[in-house]
């Protein structure tokens, strides 16, 4: 549908040149099947910017596991350490 899709994660690059992706899902009544591969060696280094936009989305999953789980110590600290480090606020207020 046009949307975008972002993955983070991390990688060595004395030890991965690719990465392989696979997107399975449905696309109104079309079931959609998709293999994506990556040359690791073009990718460009990551910057603040990108580690706070991936906090940001953890951010939300912890959120999404408080909701779901109730507020654990682990899933609080883990909450209010995120917030804090990369200074992101939210209708959830970690302790």
């Amino acid at each position: 549908h046009g949307r975008e899709v972002s993955l983070y994660g991390k990688f060595d690059p004395l030890k991965d040149s690719y990465m392989v992706l696979r997107l399975r899902g449905d696309a109104g009544s079309e079931h959609k099947d998709m293999i994506l591969r990556a040359e690791l060696s073009t990718s460009s280094t990551g910057d603040r910017e990108i580690a706070r936009r991936w906090a940001f989305e953890k951010v939300y999953y912890l959120i999404g596991e408080i909701s779901r789980l109730g507020e654990t110590p682990e899933l609080m600290d883990a909450l209010g350490k995120l917030s804090r480090e990369y200074n992101i606020s939210s209708v959830y207020q970690p302790r």
